[in-house]
């Protein structure tokens, strides 16, 4: 470790510091839903048709293929922000840049 950077670890607050458990503070976000009650089958990404339509994306060869497989699942209403991000990793990862700013 670099001599600077040992220092300044060192000098750290102390409240930066973990606790000997390891558990650092606690964190002030629900690990829930606050209404459970109104959270629907259509908000969840559990849906076997997206699962396939994800990893399908993922092993997508050609941008045009890419954005075809997005315009037929948007026409088949499936609307979930995993797919985009799935597309759009394809792009950034394959360097597709045009076709990532139309997914965008």
């Amino acid at each position: 470790v670099p001599a600077a950077r040992r220092l300044r670890m060192l000098q750290r607050p102390k409240e930066d510091l973990r606790q000997a458990t390891a558990f650092s503070r606690v964190s002030k976000f629900l690990s829930m839903p606050a209404e459970p009650a109104e959270t629907t089958e259509e908000h969840r990404s559990d849906s076997r048709k997206s699962q396939e339509l994800r990893a399908l994306l993922k092993r997508c060869r050609s941008p045009e293929g890419l954005v075809t497989m997005l315009k037929n699942a948007l026409f088949e209403g499936i609307r979930e922000s995993s797919i985009f991000g799935a597309a759009m990793q394809t792009c950034g990862y394959r360097c597709w840049w045009m076709t990532l700013q139309k997914v965008r």
